[in-house]
């Protein structure tokens, strides 16, 4: 294909893009966005790498120490590229994915539906239907892991804030949520219409009283850091 039309496509493409941020409440527009993206190849829509990140999630909490009697909360669990592999995993009813884009959840369901070994553990997936991940979706169901991949990093400070500080609704006993964010030095910056950029530091400062982070070795591909949140003593 030409340079040139590849050049033009690619502007309307950012384009689209810009306009769908336009106008409308932030994840309003990335719950659209996401759509559109689940639309086109569910298997990219939600940061791409389907086996390569879904695998590295996995083998991250099995060595975090989450077992099958455990339960996890999957934060932006999208089109399950790492809630397929949990799901066998954990034993029946233990896990639980949200996301704010009903396309995604239309796909995971039916995912989950097609396959004996997922439907048998009977996941529980839906929508989030406010949105702002204040938790109340859950009915104060509480978990022992949570994680959080590719979320933060597409979320303003303001809504990380509220994740943060709605995070006891959720966090059980001797609980641990691990979560993804990509990394700056100091601060937090807005790289695009959709990712930020924060500081260990800074996301820690967002954090309420009651909890404590540091930082985790992950070794994601694309150099996406990892955070441990838990209880302070």
């Amino acid at each position: 294909m030409d340079n040139q039309l590849i050049s033009t496509e690619r502007r309307e493409k950012y384009a689209r893009i810009r306009d769908i941020y336009r106008g409308k409440e932030y994840l309003d527009a990335y719950a659209i966005h996401t759509d559109l993206r689940v639309q086109e190849d569910p298997r990219k829509a939600i940061g791409g790498m389907w086996e390569e990140i879904g695998r590295l999630q996995f083998n991250f909490l099995i060595r975090q120490g989450m077992g099958p009697g455990d339960s996890l909360l999957d934060i932006g669990c999208g089109t399950l590229r790492g809630g397929r592999l949990f799901i066998p995993y954990l034993n029946k009813g233990n896990y639980c994915g949200i996301d704010i884009s009903p396309k995604a959840i239309e796909f995971a369901k039916n995912m989950v539906e097609e396959d004996i070994e997922m439907s048998i553990k009977e996941p529980e997936i839906f929508i989030n239907g406010d949105k702002h991940l204040t938790f109340d979706c859950l009915n104060g169901r509480r978990f022992q892991y949570i994680l959080a991949q590719s979320v933060i990093n597409h979320l303003p400070p303001h809504e990380v804030a509220i994740c943060f500080n709605n995070f006891h609704k959720v966090m059980g006993f001797n609980a641990k949520a691990y979560i993804t964010y990509m990394y700056r030095r100091h601060g937090c910056r807005k790289k695009s219409s959709k990712d930020w950029q924060y500081s260990l530091q800074y996301l820690s400062d967002l954090l309420p009283s009651e909890l404590k982070c540091e930082a985790v070795e992950y070794g994601h591909p694309r150099g996406m850091r990892m955070m441990r949140i838990e209880k302070n003593d």
